[in-house]
């Protein structure tokens, strides 16, 4: 499948193999999701063995995400926000949730405002999904995400 972002703005654009194709790979996302932890970054390690070098963009490694989640869980209590504001595909953000969520459980997550920001709006859009989706999955409320994307 061949899907270009410029050609193709709504799924009713694609022919309907690419549409099947499509709903597959959402499926086989989702089922990502569930088989792992909540607020496990699924997409980064996919994105940079396919796309990472042809489009010059490189997520953090989730287990440097992780590490880097703990360090910040550990220093403060429980934060009333988090904004990431180059959060690209999410993954650094993943990695505070996933670890505030081990060690302090949903309610600190419910609680938090979050803000989502890159330059690039295809990047936050994907980091925003996978926030989201994974609320959504392991059935975790967010009170409210703000996601932005370009230049603000």
């Amino acid at each position: 499948m061949s899907l270009n972002p410029h050609y193709a703005k709504s799924p009713t654009d694609l022919s309907v193999s690419d549409q099947e194709q499509l709903v597959e790979m959402f499926k086989t996302w989702l089922s990502l999701i569930a088989e792992n932890e909540p607020f496990f970054d699924v997409m980064s390690s996919q994105y940079d063995q396919y796309l990472g070098e042809d489009l010059g963009q490189f997520f953090t490694p989730w287990d440097v995400s992780q590490l880097l989640g703990a360090l910040q869980v550990a220093q403060e209590r429980t934060p009333n926000s988090i904004h990431d504001c180059c959060v690209g595909g999410g993954s650094l953000i993943l990695g505070q949730l996933h670890a505030l969520y081990h060690s302090q459980g949903k309610e600190a997550i419910q609680n938090l405002y979050l803000e989502l920001q890159d330059i690039d709006p295809h990047m936050v859009k994907l980091a925003s999904a996978q926030v989201v989706l994974s609320s959504i999955v392991h059935q975790i409320p967010l009170s409210h995400i703000k996601v932005i994307g370009g230049m603000s």
